[in-house]
């Protein structure tokens, strides 16, 4: 060649990923299944095989489930599409990989446990009897703490690498306008903003009205995930987990042992007004 050609590859990952529901091993984009290998690996993760298999195989189906998108594709829950230099810690790496899944981990029991955001019923029912001292609840975060909108970067790609959920069309069109795309593909690109307006299939938009009109936007930054629609569903997830704001603490009889963390309890308190309130 007079000059060095341009070479594009498609690259699949890590070959080596465990799925604990066939029992094999391969490339995955599945969220859970890459967050237990970072955690697992001996070489560049952890070195720790006390993943709970039990929720790891539930985990995994939940990132597995299809979503429908407006234009009637369907997409993975969940996904993580990431790369990153072996000098980066595992800790760091899991830390980054959480949000893609509005994902949490604990180690319980002597077990690590992944869970991604997902709708949980009750496990358990507690009232007041079940309680050995006062309530400490704070009804409502400071305002400093709470925001009405969210918006932020996914890494776009461009096609045809990512049709579903791809700000590009088959013909490599962005909002009509034909552009070169290539030289920004897997970029950190800026996601339409979030909030729970009319736009996104709310009657009005009740958090803005309840801040007085003054918008408060928050910046979250998705650098494992290559969808919009996914991007806007993490978006949902911690604007709502910032509005739903009661926390406190609960000190209760051993009764209460039985939940652990992650679970939902259906709490009944007459002096602080909850009925059978999920918490």
């Amino acid at each position: 060649f007079p000059t060095i050609p341009k070479v594009r590859v498609t690259l699949n990952g890590k070959s080596d990923i465990y799925d604990p529901r066939t029992g094999t091993t391969g490339f995955t984009t599945n969220w859970a299944l890459i967050a237990a290998d970072v955690i697992t690996d001996p070489v560049f993760g952890l070195g720790d095989p006390t993943v709970n298999q039990a929720q790891l195989i539930a985990s995994a189906n939940i990132c597995d489930q299809q979503v429908t998108l407006v234009n009637g594709h369907t997409e993975s829950r969940y996904t993580t599409t990431y790369s990153y230099d072996t000098s980066a810690s595992p800790g760091n790496v899991l830390d980054t990989m959480m949000g893609g899944a509005g994902g949490r981990i604990s180690r319980i029991g002597g077990e690590w446990f992944i869970v991604p955001a997902y709708w949980q019923s009750p496990s358990l029912s507690l009232d007041e009897g079940d309680l050995t001292a006062p309530i400490e609840w704070t009804p409502y975060r400071t305002a400093d703490k709470l925001f009405n909108s969210v918006n932020g970067t996914y890494i776009a790609p461009n096609y045809p690498y990512a049709v579903v959920g791809n700000l590009y069309d088959s013909n490599g069109y962005y909002l009509g306008e034909k552009q070169n795309t290539f030289a920004f593909a897997y970029q950190p690109t800026s996601y339409p903003s979030y909030a729970c307006d009319s736009l996104h299939g709310y009657p009005s938009n009740q958090w803005l009205t309840e801040d007085g009109g003054r918008s408060r936007p928050q910046q979250m930054n998705y650098p494992t995930v290559l969808s919009v629609a996914t991007a806007q569903r993490l978006c949902k997830i911690a604007l709502l987990r910032n509005r739903f704001q009661g926390s406190g603490t609960l000190e209760m009889s051993l009764t209460a042992w039985q939940a652990q963390p992650f679970d939902v309890i259906e709490m009944t308190s007459p002096t602080m007004g909850l009925v059978a309130k999920s918490l």
